[in-house]
């Protein structure tokens, strides 16, 4: 979980000042989570399977 955690951190850190010149809606954090649980989520059913 740390891990995970800490990825999404230094996500944030590395590419907000790029996004920042989007919308405010835009959320590093989110997208990196979503991103990582999506990629978790199908490496587990993969090995699940």
């Amino acid at each position: 979980m740390y891990l995970l955690t800490r990825i999404i951190s230094e996500d944030r850190e590395r590419y907000s000042l790029v996004l920042n010149q989007f919308p405010s809606e835009v959320n590093v954090g989110h997208i990196s989570a979503d991103t990582l649980w999506k990629l978790f989520s199908a490496d587990l059913k993969e090995h699940l399977e």
